[in-house]
């Protein structure tokens, strides 16, 4: 999970460093991911889809195109998964692009 270095102050008081989030070290990055977006999540009132937007940036047009690529994402592995003869799996190529 991708966390944004601006949060690094806050949970460098719980001890978790830089390190430890770009190299998972014990799962911390996932759990500074969650703890990210139960926050999202509470702050868009439970809609999971504008926690996902806003976990990847407040700023709405920024929130808006990131959310239109997870949707974009999520609908594909949809239809791949409605068709497993098919045989193809999405992979690392497939990951969300914010450029």
């Amino acid at each position: 999970m991708q966390v944004n270095s601006i949060h690094l102050a806050e949970f460098s008081t719980l001890g978790i460093s830089r390190e430890d989030l770009r190299d998972n070290r014990g799962c911390r990055n996932v759990f500074v991911a969650v703890v990210l977006y139960l926050r999202h999540l509470k702050a868009s009132n439970g809609n999971p889809a504008r926690a996902i937007a806003r976990y990847h940036s407040k700023t709405p047009e920024h929130a808006a195109r990131y959310l239109g690529r997870a949707a974009g994402i999520i609908q594909q592995r949809s239809q791949a998964e409605a068709r497993p003869e098919s045989g193809r799996t999405l992979g690392s190529k497939e990951r969300l692009r914010t450029k």
